[in-house]
């Protein structure tokens, strides 16, 4: 009974340790925020207090999280270009920038615990996620010389573009143009060809398509293709040999470019 006492509390200190450890533990970059909070001093880069001036962090304020002090404290900072691109045109003189800047004109440090960080803010991506590729499957596919549904497997390798619709979304809702290669298994019948006998043949194909990325797992797209039939199977006049199809199609892909991710700590664009 007094060793499954002991386990128990070993499991509670453990779990209650790791949570305080993911409480602890953000990533640093750009963040914006969602609701108002005030911070009561300016500090130096390592957190230390320089003076006593009360500021307003405001809703949609975009901010970068420069340094974690202590495992308790975030340092933060804005940017020049936010400042001077849409709000110094509002106040008088330099007035808003005095609120960001010191005197010698260089950005101001401010200080916020982790947990009310947290609360008040939320990441801000850049709304380029980067490159990708992976493999994509076309099951279905409607024939737009004679509008002719067939299902018919397309495997191939995709290469494209991923842009996120929101920038407080880091993988949902990710739109991602792409082109692809691969090859689709065709049936021949006397139906769409001059073979005597049905058979299967391969073709060669090339597609371009729109994926509407629901989640990292889920997402669905739409391909515009043509297929080519191999020279072995050439003279069996296939109908819609070299013909426009429409899929719907699925994807399977991974991430082959993350500098955009790793510049957006230190750079905003609009």
């Amino acid at each position: 009974m007094r060793v499954f006492k002991l386990i128990l509390l070993f499991c509670v200190v453990t779990t209650q340790a790791q949570q305080q450890n993911t409480n602890t533990k953000i990533e640093l970059g750009n963040y914006i925020f969602t609701s108002a909070f005030q911070t009561n001093y300016t500090t130096d880069f390592n957190g230390k207090n320089e003076s006593k001036e009360i500021v307003v962090h405001n809703i949609d304020r975009i901010v970068n999280a420069i340094k974690i002090v202590n495992d308790s404290t975030v340092i933060i900072q804005y940017y020049k270009s936010k400042i001077y691109s849409n709000e110094s045109k509002k106040a008088k003189g330099n007035v808003f920038n005095q609120t960001y800047f010191n005197n010698e004109n260089t950005l101001k440090y401010f200080k916020i615990k982790i947990d009310d960080f947290l609360r008040v803010t939320t990441k801000y991506y850049s709304l380029y996620k980067g490159a990708s590729a992976g493999f994509y499957s076309v099951p279905f596919k409607l024939r737009f010389n004679n509008f002719d549904f067939e299902q018919e497997l397309n495997i191939g390798l995709s290469i494209g573009a991923q842009y996120r619709l929101s920038r407080k979304l880091k993988e949902r809702w990710i739109l991602e143009p792409n082109f692809g290669v691969g090859l689709a298994k065709i049936d021949l019948n006397s139906k769409n060809s001059n073979v005597t006998e049905a058979r299967t043949a391969s073709a060669f194909s090339i597609s371009s398509g729109l994926l509407l990325r629901f989640s990292k797992t889920i997402n669905a797209g739409l391909f515009v293709g043509w297929d080519f039939l191999a020279n072995e199977d050439a003279n069996t006049n296939w109908t819609h040999d070299g013909k426009a199809w429409l899929g719907i199609g699925i994807n399977i892909g991974f991430n082959i470019s993350n500098s955009k991710e790793s510049t957006e700590k230190n750079t905003i664009k609009k």
